[in-house]
């Protein structure tokens, strides 16, 4: 279950002790969005807010899965209504990545509402093929988490066979298992499709520098509705945006990432 993966044990003052999962790997190194979801469960367990608002996250060295860490969280701005905290994730001693939190309670929130983009136009789950799951082939363990409902092959999404379509991905998601998704999860489902760039070039590597999600509301049960767009690639850097709504079509959370690509 994704609550034991992302498990953290406070050692007291700020500092908690965690194992990083192997089980949301890309090709051997743990996902961006699951080790935030890791870094943001030590934090919440020491705000006073329940809820995120939002976090961005600069990755510096590679992280190895299947092996212990240790989560520094500091208190940097305290306050009645948000809290933002500073996170780092070290392993061996050495700083692999931080993260900046800021912790608020979403509900209190009032005020104006315009939605903009909607979601995605799509079918129902139940009207595209099963995809992902324990039985997913090839080198991307974190699939195997997720099931996914898209109107495209993700298999043939990521060997660049997509290439008169633009450099997006839409479809539905949620944890194979049954699990609900929730705010501590978010940044996992936010990074837990192929690159939008595997559908004009073949699989290649993609490393995340620094990624930032915001967050508007809890997930209810259920499907998720995703979208997740490139429009820029530049001098070997593209950037990666993401949408996620519930299945009612209210949004979810928003994410952006600065990210390499080494194509073939």
């Amino acid at each position: 279950m994704f609550d034991d993966d992302i498990a953290v044990k406070s050692l007291g003052n700020g500092l908690f002790h965690a194992h990083v999962s192997d089980l949301y790997d890309v090709v051997g190194i743990p996902n961006g969005g699951y080790l935030m979801s890791l870094m943001l469960k030590a934090t919440l367990s020491v705000s006073n807010q329940p809820d995120p608002l939002t976090l961005s996250t600069h990755f510096l060295s590679r992280i190895e899965s299947d092996a212990e860490c240790e989560i520094q969280v500091e208190m940097i701005r305290p306050g009645r209504r948000f809290e933002t905290f500073s996170v780092s994730l070290n392993q061996d001693e050495r700083l692999r990545a931080r993260m900046l939190v800021t912790t608020a309670d979403l509900a209190a929130f009032e005020g104006p509402t315009e939605d903009a983009p909607p979601p995605p136009e799509l079918l129902s789950p139940d009207d595209y093929d099963h995809q992902g799951g324990p039985d997913s082939q090839g080198p991307i363990e974190i699939t195997r988490r997720f099931e996914y409902r898209s109107p495209v092959s993700l298999d043939q999404f990521r060997i660049g066979q997509e290439r008169d379509r633009p450099i997006s991905l839409d479809g539905w998601m949620r944890f194979h298992d049954g699990r609900p998704a929730d705010l501590v999860s978010v940044p996992t489902f936010t990074d837990a499709c192929p690159p939008p760039i595997f559908a004009r070039h073949p699989f290649s590597w993609v490393p995340t520098i620094e990624m930032t999600v915001h967050f508007r509301k809890a997930p209810p049960s259920g499907w998720l509705q995703v979208r997740f767009e490139t429009k820029h690639v530049k001098n070997g850097l593209l950037e990666e945006d993401g949408y996620i709504w519930d299945e009612d079509g209210d949004l979810v959370a928003m994410s952006r990432q600065l990210a390499m690509y080494q194509g073939q």
